[in-house]
C-alpha cells in the first residue's frame, strides 16, 4: 500500500512537471521573440550611428557653402552634382593623391628592406647583446611621435630636405612595429632552410647546440633512416629528417629564444615505460622509444 502510494505520488509530480512545462512553453517563445526584437532594435540604431557621418559626408558633399555652415539645413535645396567635377578637374586634388601614393608606396619598399634586415640579424646572427638590442628597438616604439616633430624639423632643416619628397620619406624610412612583425615571422622559419649550404645533419648538430648546449657524434646510418618525410599528408608539404647519435656536455639554456622552452629529459626505460603510456610525443619520438625499449642497444635497428 505505502508503494502504491509512493508510486502515485510519483505519477502525480511527473504530471505536474509535465503540465508546467506546457503553460511554460508559450511563454517561453514570447520572451524569446521580444529578446530578438530587443537585439534587431539595438543593432539597427547602433547602425544607424555608425552610418550617419558618411550619409552626413555625402549630404555636404552636394550642398552649397552657405548650406553646409547652416546646421539647421540637413538636405540641400539643389543638389551640387558639379562639386564633384570642380574638386578633380579645377584643384590639385589628383595631385594630392599622387603625392601621397608616391610616398606611401617609397616609403614601404624601403621599410620593407630595412626592417627585413634588422630583424634578420636579430633571429639568425649570433653575436653579444643582440637581445639587449632589440630591447632598445621596441623600447623606443614606446616614444610619441609628436616627440620627434622637432628633431627631425632641425634635421631635415639642416640638410636642406624640407617640402621635398626626399625628406617625407626617409623621415619614415625604419618602422619599429615592422621590424617587430618581421622578427615574428622570422623566428617561425626553421633555420636549416636559411643558412647557406647546410645540410639536415649539419643543422641538426648545430640547432641541438644551440638550443641544449649539447654536443652530438653522428652515427653513420643508411640514408634511408634520416631521409626527410612528410610531417602529414594533403594538408602541408613541410618534412622532417632524423639524425642519430650520443650527445655529451652540460645542458644548458643559454642559446634558447625568448618565446622557446625546450626540456632536456634523461630517461632510462622505466622513465621511457612512463613517457609512452603518461605524456603526449610526437609520433616519430614514440617509435624511436619504443625501439630503445626492445633493442638490447638503442641503435641496434640501424645495422641491417
Amino acid at each position: 500500500m505505502e508503494g502504491q502510494k509512493l508510486l502515485n505520488g510519483y505519477q502525480t509530480g511527473q504530471q505536474t512537471r509535465r503540465q508546467g512545462a506546457v503553460m511554460f512553453g508559450p511563454g517561453r517563445k514570447i520572451i524569446n521573440s521580444l529578446l530578438h526584437l530587443l537585439k534587431m532594435a539595438v543593432l539597427l540604431l547602433a547602425s544607424l550611428v555608425t552610418a550617419f557621418p558618411f550619409v552626413w559626408m555625402i549630404i555636404s558633399a552636394l550642398k552649397t557653402k552657405a548650406e553646409i555652415m547652416d546646421v539647421s539645413v540637413f538636405l540641400p535645396e539643389t543638389a551640387q552634382w558639379q562639386n564633384f567635377s570642380e574638386v578633380l578637374f579645377e584643384s590639385p586634388m589628383v595631385r594630392y593623391i599622387g603625392n601621397s601614393l608616391f610616398v606611401s608606396v617609397c616609403t614601404v619598399a624601403i621599410q620593407v628592406v630595412t626592417g627585413a634586415m634588422i630583424a634578420y640579424a636579430i633571429v639568425f646572427m649570433k653575436f653579444r647583446g643582440r637581445k639587449m638590442l632589440f630591447a632598445v628597438i621596441m623600447a623606443t616604439y614606446m616614444l610619441p611621435t609628436a616627440a620627434t616633430y622637432v628633431p627631425s624639423y632641425i634635421i631635415l632643416s639642416n640638410w636642406n630636405l624640407l617640402n621635398t619628397y626626399t625628406g617625407l620619406i626617409i623621415s619614415n624610412a625604419v618602422s619599429i612595429f615592422g621590424i617587430f612583425l618581421l622578427r615574428q615571422a622570422f623566428m617561425q622559419v626553421p633555420a636549416g632552410l636559411v643558412e647557406e649550404g647546410e645540410g639536415y645533419r649539419e643543422a641538426g648538430i648545430r640547432e641541438l647546440k644551440e638550443e641544449t648546449g649539447l654536443s652530438l657524434e653522428l652515427i653513420d646510418a643508411d640514408p634511408m633512416f634520416e631521409k626527410p618525410g612528410f610531417m602529414s599528408v594533403g594538408m602541408t608539404d613541410e618534412s622532417c629528417a632524423t639524425i642519430y647519435g650520443y650527445a655529451s656536455g652540460t645542458p644548458s639554456k643559454k642559446g634558447q629564444e625568448d618565446s622557446e622552452e625546450i626540456e632536456i629529459v634523461l630517461a632510462d626505460r622505466e622513465e621511457v615505460k612512463r613517457i609512452l603510456k603518461e605524456e603526449h610525443v610526437a609520433i616519430m619520438c614514440a617509435y624511436m622509444l619504443m625501439h630503445f625499449l626492445q633493442d638490447k642497444e638503442p641503435f641496434d635497428f640501424l645495422n641491417l
